[in-house]
């Protein structure tokens, strides 16, 4: 690896991480890492240019050349999850909030694939937990399709308004 992918990836290091050992730094820079950096960058790259299937297996490689690499694993774990492929994905964002328990967007996506695989009471409790600290539109547009797909239809309306009362411009409601 060339000194200057060396020199950007520690600038990388210290940009998004203040505190880390020297050694944990120079644990990261190795050809795997870099290469996996590589890979996740080139499948958003390939998201831009809706080639999603190619960046998923982008997002694949980059997480099997560096399985801790979490960005790259929260992009595969969307990935899997648009591409309906809900126990795949979710066993990414498990993966993942064992690390982070209380991320948001981890839990969000967690509940989106609870609801595609029917596990509906899991998607609705982790909902209700992020709407307990505040209310995103996503999250109650979610929460409401969830309601519906238990047939509570009166419980999706209320979501469904408390969305739109947030973003009245928004088409999908």
């Amino acid at each position: 690896m060339s000194c200057a992918l060396h020199t950007h990836l520690l600038r990388y290091l210290v940009r998004k991480r203040v505190d880390f050992a020297l050694e944990e730094a120079v644990k990261k820079i190795t050809h795997d890492n870099a290469v996996a950096w590589e890979m996740k960058g080139r499948g958003l790259v390939r998201e831009g240019m809706q080639d999603l299937k190619g960046a998923g297996g982008d997002y694949e490689h980059a997480v099997e050349l560096a399985p801790d690499y979490r960005d790259a694993r929260q992009r595969l774990a969307e990935y899997r999850l648009s591409a309906r492929e809900a126990n795949e994905a979710a066993g990414h964002f498990e993966s993942l909030l064992q690390a982070e328990p209380d991320d948001p967007a981890l839990l969000f996506g967690l509940a989106r694939c609870r609801r595609q695989q029917g596990e509906f009471a899991q998607a609705r409790d982790l909902l209700d937990r992020l709407l307990e600290g505040s209310e995103q539109f996503a999250w109650l547009l979610e929460r409401a399709r969830v309601a519906q797909a238990e047939d509570d239809h009166a419980a999706a309306e209320a979501f469904f308004r408390r969305a739109l009362a947030l973003d009245p411009r928004d088409g999908e409601t």
